[in-house]
């Protein structure tokens, strides 16, 4: 009804693989549904291997504990209130360097589950994508880049034709572009960079809207350069942040203007309240649903051409006089 046509769904290696080679059916199952479900209303998949702070037993989300090298000097649980801390932890900082080193050959794992993961998922209708890895903590492009063709070549001997999304390091969060950035060695490959100028430093007090627009257009270059589509896979603000709602309003607009697709982070706010569409409250029973957010549904409901018989040149909405340009050949 707000004219979003893709969920990007986030999926845990821990929960698609928590013993090393033995995989969990009932959970692949559980993500075709959602896929299915989800085109039968009119809305593409793009599955997202997702991962924050490399681990649940030492972050937030992401790799089982088997694949944690060297094991953990500590598991932590919830509350998520010292994330911020976990991320920069010895504990995690390492485990990203084991695996990126490949060490104990963590990457081989990793690439024959995304295989696994796509052969049961491969049929469903509405998948149009597989995101490789999120937000990869590495330092060095050469690394990422032997990762992702890894990764791509394991999953293309299963479906050779399924698009591939992968991201730069995570570090463009806050230098907002990927000076390193060169043809990816596949093809079909989805660029897929976050968008958060200023975001998590300062709430983007600044309200420098020519660095959030730069942002943007550097997501444009690098994709040219990758030749790859372009996609921000995540992006948002608080609204209640001094200028909030201008970096909605100004994004949005850079999208439009640079032909980007795009995936809110996130629609349901089940923890870190700040951007989603709709109020949560917890009273002991865990999260539940409660108010719409009509101002944010307001900024993020816009048209856009979905299919063009021609090639897209441009297009602009202008909020205030409801009105859709498309300029194209």
């Amino acid at each position: 009804e707000l004219g979003l046509n893709l969920l990007r769904l986030p999926v845990n290696w821990s929960a698609i693989e928590p013993e090393p080679g033995a995989y969990n059916d009932a959970y692949a199952a559980r993500v075709t549904e959602v896929i299915t479900a989800c085109h039968a209303a009119g809305v593409y998949t793009l599955v997202d291997l997702h991962q924050d702070a490399y681990s649940k037993h030492i972050g937030e989300d992401g790799a089982p504990l088997w694949a944690i090298v060297p094991p953990p000097d500590e598991l932590l649980e919830g509350p998520l209130d010292d994330l911020a801390d976990r991320r920069t932890s010895a504990q995690v900082l390492r485990s990203f360097r084991s695996f990126f080193d490949n060490e104990e050959g963590l990457q081989d794992a990793f690439a024959a589950m995304c295989a696994w993961l796509v052969e049961q998922i491969g049929p469903a209708p509405g998948l149009v994508g597989l995101e490789i890895f999120n937000e990869p903590v590495v330092f060095d492009d050469s690394k990422l880049d032997a990762f992702h063709v890894l990764v791509a070549d394991a999953v293309r001997a299963v479906d050779p034709d399924l698009p591939l999304g992968f991201e730069p390091d995570a570090l463009r969060n806050f230098t907002d572009s990927d000076p390193m950035a060169y043809p990816r060695p596949f093809d079909n490959a989805i660029y897929a960079p976050h968008h958060y100028t200023e975001v998590f430093t300062t709430g983007w007090a600044s309200g420098d809207v020519e660095r959030l627009r730069d942002s943007v257009a550097a997501i444009a270059t690098e994709a040219r350069i990758h030749g790859a589509h372009p996609l921000v896979g995540e992006f948002g603000n608080d609204l209640d942040a001094p200028n909030g709602e201008l970096w909605f309003t100004e994004s949005l607009a850079a999208y439009d203007e640079h032909n980007l697709s795009w995936a809110m982070w996130l629609y349901e706010e089940w923890s870190q309240d700040a951007w989603g569409l709709y109020d949560f409250v917890d009273e002991g029973g865990g999260p539940e649903r409660t108010a719409f957010r009509e101002d944010m549904a307001d900024l993020i409901a816009r048209p856009f051409p979905q299919a063009i018989a021609g090639e897209l040149t441009s297009f602009v909405w202008d909020g205030d006089s409801r009105t859709l340009t498309v300029t194209m050949t």
